[in-house]
């Protein structure tokens, strides 16, 4: 079950008795979602930033931790005098949005370096290196940007996803219901909490913020298929059916949804159901074979 678009990719081991619990579940195994925001002028160095959208992790949709953007015709910056620092963080952005986080993260350094004032390269920084799965690096940046203004949405949102993957679970827990303090209609930031509650082994309260997610954003896909696999943790597998057909009714490539949607059909004893839903999860995510062919071997 996020990333933040969780990330956030669901793990795919729950179903009682034969299925796992929480704890089987793997940092990165998570619908998380984390943030981006939309780019301001290259002037700009206030550390708020506008929302633009999440993607949460983990299926062939629009949400994958490596977000589909747009590619646009670089432009070369003008990297010399004294407007150099915003030369960098410009190259920077473009950088990043061909996918070379690495020489993204060396240019937004280097802006640094000219203009630490330029906050907005903290920002950018700690989205590449979200990427690049340096959380740790993420966390300083992104703690730097709360240091200066503890109204950051963002940046406590998206320093909750570097600390889960990282296996802080009460320290994420503690960011994003912060964020959703400052944010209270922050569809992602439920279904993130609902994700942590559930590493937490908070059924009810994972249940519970799921589905405050879909309230808030009822074409919210990975929230649908994450709050059907908490649906099967609880035994209420035809609720599980019916939020995973949700999700696959919007996303018929996400592999997951038919993994969960599958286990529901075993916790109902329909095994063909299970078999068809588990034969179209492998030939969509071929990684997920020895998952099913578990699933299906258990009592």
């Amino acid at each position: 079950m996020l990333i933040i678009v969780l990330f956030t990719l669901l793990s795919l081991s729950m179903s009682p008795p034969a299925l796992a619990s929480p704890s089987s579940h793997s940092a990165v195994n998570f619908q998380l979602s984390f943030l981006t925001t939309s780019h301001p002028a290259p002037n700009t160095q206030h550390p708020s930033a506008p929302l633009r959208t999440a993607y949460s992790r983990g299926h062939a949709e629009d949400n994958d931790l490596d977000i589909r953007i747009q590619k646009s015709e670089p432009t070369v910056p003008d990297l010399s005098g004294e407007d150099s620092a915003k030369g960098y963080l410009q190259r920077g952005e473009q950088k990043a949005k061909s996918g070379d986080y690495y020489g993204a993260i060396s240019d937004y350094s280097k802006a640094l370096d000219l203009n630490p004032n330029l906050v907005w390269a903290y920002r950018t920084r700690a989205e590449a290196r979200l990427h690049l799965k340096d959380y740790q690096g993420a966390i300083d940046d992104l703690t730097f940007l709360i240091t200066i203004n503890p109204e950051d949405i963002v940046a406590y949102s998206n320093r909750s996803v570097a600390k889960l993957q990282l296996g802080d679970l009460q320290g994420a827990l503690a960011d994003i219901t912060d964020a959703i303090a400052r944010g209270p209609k922050l569809a992602v930031g439920y279904n993130n909490r609902g994700q942590i509650k559930w590493q937490l082994h908070d059924l009810r309260g994972a249940l519970e913020d799921t589905t405050e997610a879909i309230r808030l954003d009822p074409s919210f896909t990975a929230a649908y298929a994450n709050r059907g696999e908490i649906k099967v943790a609880l035994g209420d597998f035809q609720g599980a059916i019916e939020d995973c057909t949700r999700a696959l009714s919007r996303n018929p490539k996400y592999a997951e949804a038919y993994v969960y949607r599958g286990q529901a059909y075993l916790g109902l004893k329909n095994r063909e159901a299970a078999r068809e839903d588990f034969k179209k999860a492998v030939s969509l995510a071929p990684a997920l074979s020895d998952k099913v062919t578990d699933l299906l071997a258990a009592p």
